[in-house]
């Protein structure tokens, strides 16, 4: 039986509203392959309905990393630099995101992927329903075979989700990566989108803790999770702290940098009406 969303929401999703590509680097160009073969980085491209999405995308996957979200190699080039696109496509187009592949080795082998969503049969709208949060972590614990690292990763993302506004970190969005035979991680992340920027009123995918509000997400959340999954929670709050304390301390400063004057405030002013933040202030 279908699962549909919540009567009166409205998610933001970025399929159907971002075009997509695969492409291969050939010098200082992207070239999008034939029909049936695949490319070895994925080529992002502006929406109508979103402008300025890659550039905010970009933006918030660098903010992440330099709280410790290990995220995709990603990087905006010059729609100029394309090759193999529809003109039309790219018309008012200034410059795409590039993410490069992670289920690709350097010798081109194919690394197995799968997402939770896979893992767990949701299709279409129920990767907002069919899960949650909690869900996501104790997958990471039972599957992961670094789970420790893995799940203070998962916690991380977390983190940086209801720090940025990423209300569309749904199942499809969580990957576990397969490197080597016996070897099972949790893939880097992907998507990382400051949706609150595009709709203010945005509530995160997944529900965390019998929530789906990023200001009521508090440490007392995180130690519930701990407990349900049989965790160490002063390691868990403690990753959360030192994660909310590496965004208070470098975000002011590159945010206007990577998002520009208005969108960073927009952001920046954000965090004073999350609880999660209040709470570690309180603490320094």
């Amino acid at each position: 039986m279908d699962v549909a969303l919540p009567d009166g929401a409205v998610k933001f999703s970025l399929a159907g509203v971002q075009l997509k590509f695969t492409a291969n680097v050939e010098g200082d160009r992207l070239t999008v392959p034939g029909r049936g073969n695949t490319g070895r980085c994925i080529i992002k491209v502006a929406s109508e309905r979103y402008p300025g999405l890659p550039e905010t995308e970009h933006a918030a996957m660098q903010m992440a990393r330099t709280i410790g979200v290990r995220t995709a190699n990603c990087r905006l080039v010059s729609s100029t630099a394309i090759s193999g696109v529809p003109a039309e496509l790219l018309a008012h187009v200034e410059r795409v995101l590039v993410v490069d592949r992670f289920d690709r080795a350097d010798d081109d082998r194919r690394i197995h992927i799968e997402d939770a969503a896979q893992i767990l049969g949701a299709i279409g709208d129920r990767k907002y329903t069919m899960a949650t949060t909690e869900t996501i972590i104790n997958m990471v614990r039972r599957f992961s075979t670094d789970h420790r690292d893995d799940i203070l990763e998962a916690i991380r993302r977390v983190v940086a989700d209801v720090l940025l506004g990423n209300g569309d970190n749904h199942l499809k969005n969580w990957s576990f990566r397969f490197p080597a035979p016996g070897e099972i991680r949790l893939s880097p992340a992907y998507d990382i989108v400051p949706t609150v920027l595009y709709m203010p009123s945005d509530t995160m995918a997944l529900r965390f803790v019998k929530t789906h509000s990023f200001e009521s997400v508090n440490l007392h959340r995180f130690e519930r999770v701990a407990s349900f999954l049989r965790l160490d929670a002063k390691l868990i709050t403690r990753e959360v702290v030192a994660t909310v304390r590496r965004a208070l301390e470098h975000w002011p400063t590159m945010a206007p940098e990577l998002l520009g004057e208005s969108k960073a405030k927009q952001l920046l002013d954000r965090l004073e009406t999350l609880t999660l933040v209040d709470e570690v202030r309180r603490q320094s």
